[in-house]
């Protein structure tokens, strides 16, 4: 009874350390896991259109490059007439900027409010405060007496920045941006080796599962598979159909903007 008891406590550690563990591994690996796992979701989901090019008797690196060369002149071309309203939109804020001060007065709290009369206090005790600080500081430097005759100068101290390589100088010239480039550089590689690869990486899978029912397993593999890329590409169609019907209907009652508010209304429905 000891021993069970003991042998559950200890496997109770276990599974909590390598709980932890996984935790730490998917927090330091982000940055290669997101983009993997993107890779993974694009693959399924253009592999129907790899599929089809194969039937057209194209072979599977044209096939894949097709593919990939659509959908990021699609991606490319959404990106930039979003880009633009976006820029526009901004550039209208100024427009409403009577209608925005209208609505941030409304929230704030009134002046005679029990708020309003602790944030004066706080305010005035802050006040009171730095005020007794400064004088006790400046009676302390007047009644310090100097060291030596002569006064200490300050010695001035220059950091130098290490020297930077070719990537540094390509971030910094690029600033806020590249790690999104980066990020999507590194999507675009794994979804191409996948769409290149997906009978090896089956493969792989099913060595790693084990060999007691090989035909099984690529069958189930297969099965999966599809299902999940006719999903994928389902969900893709109906949320670029909901927001084409979002963005013409604003456009036909005079809405500005209407192609930022579907594309954004289509990336939405994504999300739940």
């Amino acid at each position: 009874m000891v021993r069970s008891k003991d042998f559950a406590a200890s496997s109770k550690s276990v599974m909590l350390i390598a709980f932890v563990l996984a935790i730490a591994a998917l927090y330091f690996g982000r940055q290669v896991l997101i983009p993997l796992a993107l890779g993974l979701v694009f693959s399924f989901l253009l592999t129907p259109f790899v599929t089809q090019l194969e039937k057209l008797h194209f072979r599977r690196a044209p096939a894949v490059l097709t593919v990939l060369t659509l959908s990021l002149a699609l991606i490319g071309t959404l990106s930039w007439g979003v880009a633009g309203q976006l820029v526009e939109v901004m550039a209208h804020v100024t427009d409403y900027k009577s209608n925005l001060d209208t609505k941030i007065q409304s929230l704030h709290a009134q002046k005679d409010g029990n708020l309003s009369k602790a944030t004066a206090t706080v305010k005035e005790l802050n006040k009171e405060l730095g005020a007794v600080s400064g004088q006790i500081s400046a009676n302390q430097i007047q009644n310090k007496e100097p060291v030596s005759g002569r006064a200490v100068r300050p010695i001035p101290v220059e950091v130098a920045a290490p020297p930077s390589n070719v990537i540094q100088d390509l971030r910094a010239l690029l600033g806020p941006p590249a790690g999104v480039l980066e990020s999507t550089v590194i999507v675009i590689i794994f979804t191409l080796f996948m769409l290149l690869q997906r009978e090896d990486l089956r493969t792989r899978a099913i060595r790693l599962a084990g060999r007691g029912q090989l035909s099984l397993m690529t069958q189930a593999l297969d099965d999966a598979g599809h299902r999940l890329s006719r999903y994928l590409l389902l969900q893709f169609v109906v949320n670029a159909v909901y927001g084409l019907l979002f963005g013409g209907g604003l456009y036909f009652i005079g809405v500005p903007h209407a192609f930022l508010w579907g594309v954004l209304a289509a990336l939405l429905r994504f999300v739940p």
